[in-house]
């Protein structure tokens, strides 16, 4: 696929994640949108890996292969994956756009990438996942974990593990609103919706999808400016998902005045 075919697609994923964002989330009145972008890799200590649990439906642990003091994982497309070269690094990307306000409603945008993928070459200069993110309209932020590094292998790692998605978008909040770096905007920041978004699966406009099993169905739809989206959902209620109810938003929910 060539590059910018891909960024085509990813420009229209990003589309979906113009969601709803609750209008009674506490936010500061004098917190001022940021006048340039900032983008960071940071360590997580809640990253999806390493890990070393046993995955869901699985009959042997995650590391099934050992060989010179060395620990492996068979994955079904690739063969034999190593620890320490595929499932060490901890980093996450994290993105704000030129212009978040986050006096204003907002999201977080947790970006997945798909297989054969890193943070660096593929998700930040290749796919340039922060720019088009920057040029979406969207008052969002960015967080983008690593997984497994180029290889073809999805696996989810300590995403598994019962409640550990809400404490790595909770610590996705702290870290952002560090890197934003405007006391007044933390609690806004920290408190942030944030929606998960298959980067490997095209979304067009207007189609419906589905964003996994914990999630029911969305339908796209462009606002009339041809901006942002309006999302025509029915989810769990939980912090990283939509109201339980359908809900249907103001076209200019998301986008910047």
């Amino acid at each position: 696929m060539s590059r910018t075919r891909y960024q085509h697609l990813v420009a229209g994923g990003l589309l979906t994640v113009a969601v709803l964002v609750s209008l009674t989330m506490p936010v500061p009145t004098r917190a001022a949108q940021t006048k340039s972008a900032k983008t960071e890799l940071v360590a997580f200590d809640t990253s999806p890996f390493p890990y070393a649990g046993q995955p869901p439906g699985q009959d042997k642990p995650f590391w099934d292969v050992e060989q010179d003091g060395r620990r492996g994982h068979s994955s079904p497309r690739g063969g034999v994956y190593w620890e320490d070269a595929t499932y060490s690094d901890r980093r996450v990307l994290l993105h704000i756009p030129r212009g978040f306000n986050p006096s204003l409603p907002a999201v977080m945008i947790v970006y997945l990438h798909g297989n054969m993928a890193n943070l660096e070459g593929v998700v930040h200069r290749h796919q340039q996942v922060p720019r088009q993110v920057s040029e979406s309209g969207l008052n969002a932020v960015l967080v983008a974990p690593q997984f497994a590094v180029n290889a073809l292998d999805s696996s989810a790692g300590r995403f598994y593990e019962a409640g550990h998605f809400r404490s790595f978008v909770e610590e996705a909040g702290v870290r952002l609103a560090r890197l934003n770096g405007d006391p007044r905007a933390r609690t806004a920041i920290e408190s942030l919706q944030a929606l998960m978004h298959p980067g490997a699966v095209p979304i067009v406009p207007g189609v419906s999808m589905r964003l996994g099993r914990a999630h029911r169905e969305a339908v796209v739809r462009q606002d009339r400016h041809g901006r942002c989206a309006i999302a025509y959902s029915c989810l769990p209620r939980s912090r990283w998902m939509m109201p339980e109810k359908s809900v249907r938003p103001s076209p200019q929910a998301l986008c910047k005045p």
